[in-house]
């Protein structure tokens, strides 16, 4: 009898929300669409984040998990921009040349990538691009990118100590300077200085590249770190340096090896602070929730308005109608 009861009781309910319904055709249409909208601003929301989250993943795997990035400062959403009494991290000296030199000479080490950015113009023939991203790097640089190069090849120690006029360029760069021909072994101008093309650079998409302006949809060029620096404009103040521990060693040892060669090159007492960061992995995912958390709840804000102004449009009418 209970089940009956209950049965009859939520068909009655049922019955008197229908009516309801039909009663109040557009109040039911304007509440169904306000929580409709709320709803799907969430999944959304919680859609690209999560496609965003597994692409940025995917970045750092291609980096590496023990791989760390050693700056002149550090990073975060709330980075000091004061003077350079209040923001003392501001006066820190840029990486130099000699200090990269130096830490690949620890045994703990496999390789230690230099990395600086510029950019500049692109001309072949009558095909010009006014603004190019320029990268600039050690030879050894495919170990900690995870892209490719094809056809074509990398540039040699040799050719990076010379500041020799070489670069590569990604298949976007390619497509759109020199069409359907073979760039391979062509001459061209960056900014007005002759330069031949050796390699067309394949990258995966992926957020954190797009982010920063590597990802493959944009044009870009990639140098040895000599040839930016000599003849393009590279600013040293900005190099970062990104370091790859020899399997077998952690990467928590090899930063504190690290840390010890830097601080005794530039002859830090053992009471100052360093003068330069080092960033692993996960204070780049700590930056990056921090982020889309954000984002994340800027999108919940937006949900909460489109319910209100729903509300508010609901209640505007039933005003207007009783009138």
């Amino acid at each position: 009898m209970q089940l009956g009861a209950r049965l009859l009781a939520t068909v009655e309910g049922v019955y008197i929300a229908l009516d309801a319904i039909k009663s109040n055709r557009i109040r039911a249409a304007l509440t169904i669409m306000g929580v409709a909208l709320g709803v799907f601003v969430v999944v959304a929301m919680g859609a690209t984040i999560h496609g965003i989250n597994q692409s940025f993943k995917s970045d750092l795997d291609e980096f590496g998990a023990t791989t760390f990035t050693i700056r002149r400062r550090g990073i975060g959403m709330h980075m000091c921009e004061g003077s350079d009494e209040t923001c003392p991290d501001r006066r820190n000296p840029p990486i130099t040349f000699e200090e990269v030199r130096q830490l690949t000479k620890l045994s703990s080490v496999q390789v230690v990538v230099p990395w600086m950015f510029t950019g500049g113009s692109a001309r072949y023939h009558d095909r010009y691009l006014s603004n190019v991203n320029i990268e600039a790097y050690g030879p050894a640089w495919l170990a900690i990118d995870g892209g490719d190069i094809s056809p074509g090849r990398n540039f040699t120690e040799q050719e990076n100590a010379a500041a020799a006029l070489v670069v590569i360029v990604n298949d976007t760069m390619a497509k759109q300077l020199f069409g359907q021909s073979d760039p391979i072994g062509k001459s061209m101008l960056v900014d007005n200085k002759q330069v031949t093309v050796i390699g067309v650079y394949q990258t995966k998409a992926g957020f954190l590249k797009s982010l920063d302006g590597r990802g493959p949809d944009r044009p870009k060029m990639i140098m040895a770190q000599m040839t930016a620096y000599r003849h393009f404009g590279a600013d040293l103040r900005w190099m970062i340096v990104g370091v790859k521990p020899r399997e077998g060693f952690s990467r928590d040892i090899v930063m504190d090896e690290v840390t010890a060669t830097l601080r005794g090159l530039r002859g830090l007492h053992p009471a100052q602070p360093n003068n330069f960061a080092l960033v692993g992995e996960e204070r780049i995912l700590e930056l990056f929730d921090q982020i889309f958390g954000a984002i994340f709840l800027v999108g919940l804000t937006l949900s909460a308005v489109g319910l209100m102004v729903d509300r508010a449009i609901e209640v505007a009418y039933f005003l207007g109608a009783s009138r």
